[in-house]
């Protein structure tokens, strides 16, 4: 990488069965602020693909890196590109090796989708906390007890260590690095280019469809919540719930009740196809009350009223809605 005007050096650890979605997500939103007008040359951030010899992406896309396994004195973040290997409870001696050496040159490192669970079994994760998709979040408890681990954000910076969810949190990782080291400017430039609304906070929830988790502290609340927004289109028993976390029926009612304001009972869509419906009804609401909006934009015409009206049709939607369908 040329270096001499970079602000941003990022080394992309590409390993097999990476996932597709959440790579790119996060190197597009390189390549657009490195340059003007989406050139892509490495001006401003500067990165390269590293890997032991040519990899196969979950999605079955063969890559080949354009790099070795570089010095990593050279970068800025070293980001391990997981994916679905992650049951596996052992790596390479290499990926141990060269993720330790990276740490002590002091490269911070960042887990992407199940890239954190690679930096994890290299004893790199003590005492810091980690952010995994959902779907995952089981597996890393099961593997790494020892590990705080949370599924309720989308990423995680704890300074030397950053830990994404994965798939299009991968993007926000990558613009709040941006806006970092390169500055808001540049960060907006990969948001226009990249057909973006904005760049989503590190708390932005995973899929709490249902809940606001920012404010629960209760842990096994927080993952019978979780059980039940993986669980949406066949709703799981509220014993099973239960059971899962260590907990009586009657137990588990009073903690749920105690911090979210109402039973598990209430929470759990009792009719998967009628919830499926609402969210898609909803979401045509929603893109008709943004398409009344860009139209007033375009006429000049936007008097208050009609404005609060617009935003009032929009935000009327429930937030399961307009999280599932935006």
């Amino acid at each position: 990488m040329n270096q001499i005007d970079q602000k941003l050096r990022v080394g992309f650890l590409l390993l097999d069965n990476f996932t597709l979605n959440a790579f790119s997500g996060f190197i597009e939103a390189l390549r657009l602020a490195a340059d003007q007008g989406g050139r892509s040359q490495q001006i401003a951030c500067g990165w390269q693909m590293m890997s032991q010899g040519r990899v196969t992406a979950s999605c079955g896309l063969s890559v080949a890196a354009t790099r070795y396994l570089s010095d990593p004195s050279e970068m800025d973040y070293l980001a391990v590109c997981g994916g679905n290997d992650y049951h596996s409870r052992t790596q390479p001696a290499w990926l141990d090796s060269y993720l330790r050496r990276a740490a002590e040159a002091d490269t911070r490192l960042i887990g992407i989708c199940t890239g954190t669970f690679n930096i994890a079994r290299s004893g790199l994760m003590k005492n810091r906390p980690a952010c995994v998709h959902w779907n995952v979040i089981n597996e890393f408890r099961s593997q790494f007890p020892r590990i705080e681990v949370v599924a309720d954000r989308i990423f995680i910076d704890a300074g030397d260590r950053i830990t994404c969810a994965g798939s299009a949190g991968a993007a926000d990782l990558a613009l709040h690095l941006i806006t970092r080291h390169c500055g808001r400017e540049k960060a907006l430039q990969s948001i226009r280019h990249m057909l973006l609304t904005g760049v989503r906070p590190s708390t932005h929830p995973q899929a709490h469809f249902k809940i606001q988790m920012e404010s629960v502290a209760d842990e096994c609340v927080r993952r019978c919540v979780n059980l039940m927004e993986q669980a949406l289109n066949d709703p799981p028993a509220i014993p099973y719930l239960a059971q899962e976390v260590g907990l009586s029926p009657r137990q588990l009612d009073r903690r749920f009740t105690k911090a979210v304001g109402k039973p598990p009972r209430s929470v759990l869509p009792r009719d998967a196809p009628a919830l499926r419906k609402l969210v898609a009804d909803s979401y045509h609401r929603h893109r008709c009350a943004n398409r009344c909006r860009h139209r007033l934009f375009r006429c000049g015409a936007f008097p208050s009223r009609v404005s609060q009206t617009v935003w009032t049709i929009s935000e009327a939607v429930p937030a399961v809605c307009i999280r599932i369908g935006s």
